[in-house]
Formats: structure tokens, C-alpha cells, sequence
């Protein structure tokens, strides 16, 4: 499985507090540390890849000299482009299940205790109050708009048999200014199935309160 984290921007309000991977939660650990940790417990097999752009030179060092097993991806479009573009520095890798998340966020690897790699699906949340959310029937995510509970947390899940038809989009020169619930939503009108993996007991913690999927 590949994971790509996207985190090429930097975070609302919070432009001189650095780069997403490299803000420290607390004495010893970064963003990054986080998230790399629950992946590889979650999916020690797994490619982790990480698309950066802004402070370019300080994340390439760091990941070079203290994670050199992740495939770093530099977008230099960041500042221009919106995160379809993101996605689609990295679409050489997608082409198996993949799991897709911003690099504002968090995880951790008891999110994924019952993951089902069979089923794409979307990570929500109960707790968190994201702008954007999604309505769910029958076990399935309808549609994905502002002002609906059921909030996004910026991450998503797409099977292998659902592979193809996002990588076409995200590669649609037309749509590289979208929002990733933009194509989410395409694929969702074209029959693909979403299954919501609620996160219900855990807050889950975003360094950027707006949602920037």
C-alpha cells in the first residue's frame, strides 16, 4: 500500500510557524514523527510519500538525513495550484490501494483497527467541527459539502479496483485547481462507493482549523 501525505502548503494563519511535518506537538515529537509512526505500525509494509513545497530546502534536508526510507516529492507549483495538483506530483504512485491524508493532521495507528483494505472509504469524525462534512445512508457516504455534520478529517482511502478512475481525475489538467472532495465527489456521481470510517471516541487533532481538502 502507498501512503501519500500532502503537505506542500503551509497551514492558514500560520505561515511562520514553518513547514506541516516539522511543528513539534510537544517536547519530542513532530507532526511528522506522528504520523510516521502510526503508518508504519499500522502498515509496516507500506511506501510512505510525502509531498512538500514550501520551506522546500529545510524538509528535503530532514528527510534525508533522518528518514531516508520516504520517498520525499517536491511540488513546485504550491503556492500556485490548489491540492489536486498536490496529488497529482505523486500520481506515479497510484497505482495500488492507497491511502491518501494532509500533513496538518495527527494519527494515529488505533484509527485503523479495523481497516478494510477491500473497501475505499472516508475518515470522519464526530468530534471534530470541520466546515465540511457528508451526508451517510445505509453505510455509504452520499455527498461531501460545507455545513453537514459527519466532518471530514482529511483523509481518505481508495482501493485498488477505485485506483484508476481517481488517478484519471487528479490527472485532468482541467481539474488540477480542485479540492480533493471535488473529485471525491465525481467518483461518488459515477457509482463508486465510500464507506465512512467514523472516528467516534478520539479527537483527532488538525494543526489548521480550515479544511484544506
Amino acid at each position: 500500500m502507498n501512503c501519500i501525505i500532502i503537505a506542500d502548503k503551509y497551514a492558514k494563519g500560520m505561515k511562520s510557524k514553518g513547514c506541516y511535518g516539522l511543528i513539534q506537538i510537544n517536547q519530542r515529537t513532530n507532526l511528522f514523527q506522528t504520523q510516521y509512526k502510526a503508518i508504519k505500525t499500522a502498515f509496516p509494509r507500506s511506501n510512505i510519500i510525502y509531498v512538500y513545497g514550501f520551506e522546500n530546502k529545510k524538509i528535503k534536508r530532514y528527510f534525508s538525513k533522518s528518514y531516508p526510507d520516504v520517498i520525499a516529492i517536491e511540488n513546485k507549483e504550491y503556492n500556485e495550484t490548489g491540492f489536486v495538483n498536490s496529488i497529482k506530483c505523486a500520481s506515479d504512485y497510484l497505482d495500488q490501494n492507497c491511502l491518501i491524508f494532509f500533513g496538518d493532521l495527527a494519527i494515529k495507528s488505533e484509527m485503523f483497527k479495523n481497516f478494510n483494505r477491500e473497501k475505499s472509504h472516508i475518515y470522519l469524525s464526530k468530534k471534530n467541527n470541520n466546515s465540511l462534512g457528508c451526508i451517510v445512508r445505509n453505510n455509504n457516504v452520499l455527498n461531501i459539502s460545507y455545513g453537514l455534520d459527519n466532518y471530514l478529517l482529511n483523509m481518505y482511502y481508495i482501493n485498488k479496483k477505485n485506483i484508476e478512475t481517481f488517478s484519471y481525475y487528479i490527472n485532468e489538467n482541467k481539474l488540477r485547481n480542485y479540492f480533493l472532495f471535488e473529485i471525491i465527489n465525481k467518483m461518488i456521481d459515477q457509482g463508486i462507493t465510500f464507506h465512512p470510517s467514523i472516528q467516534k471516541n478520539k479527537k483527532i487533532i488538525s494543526i489548521n482549523k480550515k479544511p484544506g481538502v
